[in-house]
């Protein structure tokens, strides 16, 4: 019987994105009857999940591709550990695979499926891409790039080789697919992500945690919270956020809370504290057991995303905002996925990036507006129960990974 390779740089306990999403997936395909590998380096964070998602792992082998351990302390030695990620995870896969295996690459560290692609036909292996960024093209959207332009131009050529020879590639969002299929790749599904530790059904213990949370972190029970939860990269746009709180300062009664961290959240700390702005308040990345109870801290959830990235990246946070019923101010492409999302499902706004006029608009709009607050929450909760969630997703899973487990007659010539 073939087996399920999964291969990531991070898996359980880790508590990053990308290891949830895939100690998700690799448990519930263990629990369905298929042998599954992980090839994964070294965990960074502790306490990504509690006993339940322990016991829940067990079914799964990981392997464990050295890393240098040097990440966390510059950008050189980030590059230096996935340079050695890349060896070491080769090295793995090129021991586990056998003829038949379906290999799943994500893309974490990014185009690493250059050469697991490679080492999987040679393995006589066949493989999956599950894309949760394109790259070279976001590293060329955040530049300067332009004297790597022509290594980027050959990673391009090298990551479309790879992604025609899969067997499929599981795109995040509608856009992405869109991007792909204009380079001339067809072999496309879309199976969204869902959110990690929240659970639509618990909403209503996720909002009496909450009120306790607001005492906590001194915010008036009656105050209306604007909220950011998650990373704020270079992908996001962020000026928009600190302008329309300053626009806002004198309506005492809204209050923006900023929890997480990131490149752009040193920055906006920075700016805020520059104006002086006393309607803005921050609290780092809570552990996975709080997340539903933080996230539900907000009476509207921000999100945002530069429009040049369209269809490279989407926001993942959007999840677990529509998971705890939130409603959604988006601050980007008015054509672009999440305002498709918002739109169709009538769940929140789109204002253009840097206007942030535009966005104190919607906000006080929401603020003043409760019957419509209580609509979008609403039709919020609805969409994460019935559509984007993680059962429907990982069923969508489950059936691409034994579809093709079950291929006859393999061929990755």
């Amino acid at each position: 019987m073939p087996k399920l390779i999964f291969i990531n740089r991070y898996f359980y306990p880790d508590g990053s994105a990308t290891s949830q999403l895939l100690t998700d997936l690799a448990s519930e395909m263990a629990q369905s009857g298929v042998e599954v590998h992980v090839v994964a380096g070294p965990h960074k964070t502790q306490g990504a999940a509690g006993p339940d998602a322990e016991k829940a792992v067990r079914p799964v082998t990981v392997h464990q591709a050295w890393t240098t351990g040097l990440a966390r302390f510059s950008v050189l030695g980030r590059i230096l550990d996935i340079l050695v990620f890349f060896v070491t995870a080769s090295v793995t896969l090129w021991r586990v695979a056998r003829p038949g295996d379906l290999v799943v690459i994500k893309t974490d560290p990014p185009l690493f499926t250059c050469l697991a692609t490679p080492i999987a036909r040679l393995r006589r292996a066949v493989t999956v891409n599950w894309l949760q960024d394109l790259y070279p093209e976001v590293a060329q959207y955040l530049g300067p790039t332009r004297w790597l332009a022509p290594v980027l131009a050959m990673f391009e050529w090298l990551r479309n080789w790879a992604l025609r020879r899969a067997v499929d590639n599981v795109v995040i969002c509608r856009s992405m697919g869109a991007h792909l299929a204009h380079l001339g790749i067809s072999n496309i599904t879309e199976i969204p992500n869902w959110a990690i530790g929240v659970d639509p059904s618990q909403v209503a213990f996720y909002q009496q945690a909450a009120a306790k949370l607001r005492t906590d972190w001194g915010l008036a029970a009656d105050a209306f919270v604007v909220g950011y939860s998650g990373n704020l990269g270079r992908a996001h746009e962020w000026r928009s956020f600190v302008e329309a709180a300053e626009l806002l300062g004198n309506h005492e009664n809204v209050h923006f809370l900023f929890v997480g961290g990131g490149v752009a959240f040193d920055l906006l700390r920075k700016a805020v504290e520059t104006r002086r702005l006393r309607n803005v308040s921050f609290r780092p990345h809570q552990p996975l057991s709080m997340l539903g109870a933080s996230l539900s801290v907000p009476d509207v959830h921000l999100v945002s995303l530069n429009p040049g990235l369209e269809g490279l990246i989407f926001p993942s946070k959007l999840y677990g905002a529509l998971g705890v019923g939130a409603a959604i101010v988006h601050v980007g492409d008015a054509d672009g996925d999440v305002a498709t999302v918002l739109e169709t499902n009538n769940v929140g706004l789109t204002v253009p990036p840097g206007d942030s006029a535009a966005l104190a608009e919607a906000l006080l709009r929401l603020a003043n507006e409760p019957g419509m607050l209580s609509g979008l929450r609403k039709h919020a909760l609805e969409l994460a129960r019935t559509q984007l969630n993680r059962e429907r997703s990982i069923q969508s899973w489950l059936s691409v990974c034994h579809r093709h487990l079950q291929r006859p007659n393999v061929n990755v010539s």
